[in-house]
């Protein structure tokens, strides 16, 4: 799965300080910075589940994988998946309230 990030209005960019304006330098390394840290957990996410499933897989095929360990695995991946829900929830959210902001 790619996700991509929202790219910033280049118009923007050219905007100075002197002319009563702002630069989005700043804004641009912290929505990098924001994108690394969602990018990386949603591979984290994957993985977990990922491992989950390689363990319960394991555990049908009667390889030496105890129940409570195939447990853990899901409920460490169920954890995970609905964190990641609720961020892209709340990210949702942010998007809808910038857009109903009149310019």
């Amino acid at each position: 799965m790619s996700i991509q990030g929202i790219q910033a209005i280049s118009a923007f960019n050219d905007l100075s300080p002197s002319t009563g304006s702002f630069s989005l330098s700043q804004t641009e390394s912290s929505s990098a910075n924001f994108t690394d840290l969602v990018l990386n957990k949603l591979q984290k996410t994957s993985e977990s589940i990922e491992t989950s499933s390689n363990l319960f897989e394991m555990y049908l095929k009667g390889d030496a994988v105890s129940v409570h360990e195939v447990m853990i695995a899901m409920g460490k991946a169920k954890s995970e998946l609905q964190l990641a829900v609720e961020i892209r929830n709340k990210i949702l959210d942010a998007y809808q309230e910038i857009t109903r902001i009149q310019i």
